[in-house]
């Protein structure tokens, strides 16, 4: 399965707008191997398994506007936004399956 990517002239704001669901972004680095190897195996589980929350990934090199809107410093980071459009939750770093699971479950 793979994810759906900040489609090319759309915002990250239109993307969560249009979500009728919570919108986990996953900004990850394409030169990282634990986003490769880790994470992304462990993301787009969670997308498949947890249906309730729609997951798309943003290239955070090529977005560094939108790291820098939210504060990272670290990638990968995750930012979580509710039904609403309001950020409900965020991580930068490394973070277990169980981490990201508890995000999305205990904020989503």
């Amino acid at each position: 399965m793979t994810l759906p990517t900040l489609a090319e002239g759309r915002t990250l704001a239109s993307e969560v707008e249009s979500a009728d669901l919570p919108v986990l972004v996953y900004f990850f680095d394409p030169e990282c191997r634990y986003c490769r190897h880790t994470l992304d195996p462990i993301v787009n589980e969670l997308a498949h398994l947890v249906q309730d929350v729609l997951v798309f990934r943003v290239n955070g090199l090529e977005r560094k506007d939108l790291l820098d809107m939210f504060g990272f410093t670290l990638l990968p980071a995750f930012v979580l936004f509710s039904e609403n459009g309001e950020e409900v939750g965020c991580f930068q770093g490394k973070i277990t399956a169980t981490e990201l699971s508890d995000l999305i479950i205990t904020t989503g």
